[in-house]
């Protein structure tokens, strides 16, 4: 099992209320701060959240070892954001390895649309 994956146990610590550095060496996370688009157009508020960087293929990885679907780009890196009532959000970043630093928009493993930009900063 991937190591970075051994947090995902301790997700109540992923969503934290006071803004701490961006990367945390000791869990291998990161900071960012996303919103979803509703069905109807709008948007959610946005989150604080900690996530992982990961390739396709680890996600991939993951993805079969805990029964969810494997659609994943192996080319690709993704933002996987795991929740604290159970599951996750892979939200794709093509082939950078870098959440971006400006709001950006992409899709998760589901094809909803999400607002993504690197750390908690402006995250409302």
């Amino acid at each position: 099992m991937l190591t970075q994956f051994k947090y995902l146990a301790l997700l109540g610590a992923f969503v934290a209320a006071a803004a701490q550095a961006d990367y945390d060496k000791n869990t291998g996370s990161y900071t960012a701060c996303a919103a979803y688009q509703r069905a109807n157009g709008t948007w959610s508020r946005s989150y604080k959240v900690r996530g992982f960087v990961v390739t396709g293929a680890e996600l991939i990885d993951f993805a079969r070892e805990h029964g969810y679907s494997t659609k994943y780009s192996i080319r690709d890196h993704y933002f996987m954001i795991p929740w604290d009532r159970g599951g996750f959000s892979a939200l794709r970043l093509g082939k950078t390895e870098a959440i971006p630093k400006s709001e950006t928009t992409t899709a998760d493993q589901g094809g909803k649309t999400w607002r993504l930009k690197d750390g908690w900063q402006s995250c409302y």
